[in-house]
């Protein structure tokens, strides 16, 4: 399963196991990520486990990668 997906605008999220999103939310906002580079704010465990079943990925905002770090 892959941890990081990185939109097309260098935007970063880390990628979550099921049972890491259900135990995340509340705390942080867990979205549903989508192959389009959308997403989905996560409401519910039941939108986890829905998301993850249709072959989706879930994950936590990470913030925009600095090409200037190098």
């Amino acid at each position: 399963m892959k941890r990081v997906k990185i939109t097309e605008d260098g935007f970063v999220w880390h990628v979550l196991t099921e049972a890491e999103a259900k135990q995340a939310l509340g705390k942080v906002e867990v979205f549903a990520l989508y192959d389009d580079d959308s997403e989905s704010l996560i409401e519910n465990e039941k939108d986890i486990e829905t998301h993850i079943r249709r072959g989706g990925y879930v994950g936590i905002e990470v913030g925009f990668m600095d090409d200037n770090q190098n």
